[in-house]
């Protein structure tokens, strides 16, 4: 009764914002004028969704809000074909996230875990497989005897799974094993150590979002992404998680969160299309490196120099045609000299 409620009010114009998720995009729900819409964290709505908003009233103004940028929206903000902004600023006495990549080791999984709790902290251990999360708990609890463990993912009840992230927002136990729940919505500021469980069968998007559950306070947060050797991965899963950490700088919108882990301008470019599994990981599309190529090369072109968040990563690129460095301006889309 309450959703129809707020259907017929979206209708009639007596409701001014409505705050929704996907359900908004039924067929059912009508909008008596629609003028804004704000999506955030874009990399979950598809181009469909998106497209539908415009059906539904010709002039709509779209914004929408994404720490990992999907590639389509890359290609268009290179082209020129859509703004794009950064939120450059941390926030007050905020540190950077530091990184590590690393196999799976008792001595290290136990020294980052005493280490944060020693200091009153909170830790995340992600493992993405419900089957066997239970046997990982207890095997971190004998691990480490001084964390107290609880398990959180989507297929508990929905008061459990309440109770257990309320507890965990009140400290009432210092260790949360859990899937990828987390992985947006969830805001814990004591809690800055998490160790990532088999990386390497995560997305870019993914490893991005996940690492953003720490570091939310003035306190150095720590992420540990754990990975197999390589000996033990599949022919392209290698260069999978060291290329995905170089290219979460790629997706940071702000240096304070770039990885502490560091490679050439090549690899983090290359890391853009290395993620797996998630809805903004890309794979190494020929098409898609060009027009990526072509739009930062017109985005260098229309200044005397490189803009300063394109300046590091124009070592990669093809040398600029001799109409840039004249400085003139390359042509538009829809002009007849347009490339392609």
């Amino acid at each position: 009764k309450e959703a129809k409620g707020i259907r017929e009010a979206l209708a009639s114009g007596e409701v001014d914002i409505v705050v929704g998720t996907h359900r908004i995009l039924s067929k059912d729900v009508r909008f008596h004028r629609l003028g804004l819409v704000i999506i955030d964290e874009e990399q979950r709505f598809g181009v469909t969704h998106k497209e539908h908003f415009k059906q539904l009233r010709a002039e709509v103004d779209l914004l929408t809000l994404t720490a990992t940028p999907i590639p389509r929206t890359l290609n268009m903000a290179f082209a020129g074909l859509r703004d794009l902004s950064l939120i450059a600023t941390p926030p007050e006495r905020r540190l950077a996230v530091k990184t590590f990549v690393r196999e799976w080791d008792n001595a290290s999984i136990r020294e980052a875990a005493l280490r944060e709790i020693r200091r009153g902290g909170q830790i995340y251990f992600v493992h993405n497989k419900v089957e066997n999360i239970a046997r990982v708990a207890r095997e971190l609890e004998e691990l480490v005897p001084e964390a107290t463990v609880e398990i959180a993912h989507g297929q508990m009840r929905e008061r459990e799974l309440e109770r257990v992230m309320l507890d965990f927002y009140h400290r009432r136990f210092n260790t949360l094993v859990c899937t990828t729940i987390i992985e947006t919505g969830i805001d814990v500021p004591t809690a800055n150590t998490i160790i990532i469980n088999r990386a390497d069968r995560f997305g870019l998007a993914s490893l991005h979002q996940l690492r953003g559950r720490v570091g939310r306070s003035h306190r150095r947060a720590f992420a540990y992404l754990l990975a197999p050797p390589r000996q033990a991965m599949t022919a392209n899963a290698p260069g999978t998680v060291p290329p995905a950490v170089l290219g979460i700088s790629v997706a940071s919108t702000a240096p304070w969160c770039s990885s502490a882990v560091n490679g050439s301008p090549s690899q983090t470019y290359r890391a853009a299309s290395a993620g797996r599994g998630s809805s903004t990981s890309s794979s190494a599309n020929p098409r898609f490196s060009n027009a990526v190529t072509a739009g930062a090369e017109r985005c260098s072109g229309w200044r005397n120099e490189p803009h300063p968040r394109l300046r590091r990563r124009l070592s990669v690129l093809p040398p600029l045609r001799p109409a840039q460095r004249a400085g003139r301006r390359p042509p538009r889309f829809g002009d007849p000299r347009w490339p392609g």
